[in-house]
């Protein structure tokens, strides 16, 4: 492979925020360097970053930042961002929806009040995160954009990919709050893991807390 066409990632050795990217390749057969290092490693690599953070993504001798920005260019590249202008901005949509959500998870991690961290957590397992499956779920069983079988068009997209990552996130950290109850996004869970590029990878996978 030329350096030139070359994919390299470079991620912490947990899921978090690269796991996204990872299952876009895995799932695609698309060869690429997982780089997974270490958090007393992060120092020195830091200063390197574009914005002092991870993931990056290397290829084509520049380096992106920032993860939902370095996934949705995969998905472009592997053909899974959508057919048209009007999917790709569906699945960006689908996307975002999880990032918001995902970050209102981030304000209960971070709270040092034990009595307020609780008080956070409980709103995100009984408002945030219900309201969010409960979207997705009525999209998919009306079929306001996609198939039935996938969220955008008659393919899949990393929208699919997206919403099985992040409710495997909330199942690694004991948050999914009885998915079963969401028939279509369990359906559309279930059929994402079953695809053989994504299986395989998460039979060989590190584990992770995270």
């Amino acid at each position: 492979m030329s350096s030139k066409s070359k994919f390299t990632l470079t991620y912490f050795t947990v899921r978090g925020r690269g796991e996204l990217i990872r299952l876009l390749f895995h799932y695609a057969g698309k060869e690429f360097e997982d780089v997974r290092i270490e958090w007393k490693d992060w120092a020195a690599l830091k200063p390197d970053t574009p914005y002092l953070s991870l993931p990056i993504l290397e290829h084509g001798g520049v380096t992106i930042g920032q993860s939902v920005s370095i996934a949705r260019y995969v998905a472009k590249e592997l053909g899974l961002a959508g057919k048209t202008t009007l999917e790709q901005a569906l699945t960006d949509g689908i996307n975002d929806s999880i990032t918001d959500t995902f970050n209102e998870l981030t304000k209960h991690h971070f709270e040092q009040d034990e009595t307020k961290k609780e008080e956070l957590k409980s709103k995100y397992m009984t408002e945030t995160l219900p309201k969010w499956c409960e979207l997705i779920e009525k999209q998919l069983e009306t079929k306001v954009n996609g198939d039935g079988t996938w969220l955008v068009g008659d393919q899949i997209s990393w929208a699919d990919i997206g919403v099985f990552n992040f409710l495997n996130c909330m199942e690694l950290m004991k948050l999914d709050n009885g998915f079963s109850r969401y028939p279509n996004l369990n359906a559309l869970k279930e059929r994402v893991q079953a695809l053989e590029g994504i299986s395989k990878y998460i039979s060989e996978r590190p584990e992770s807390t995270i």
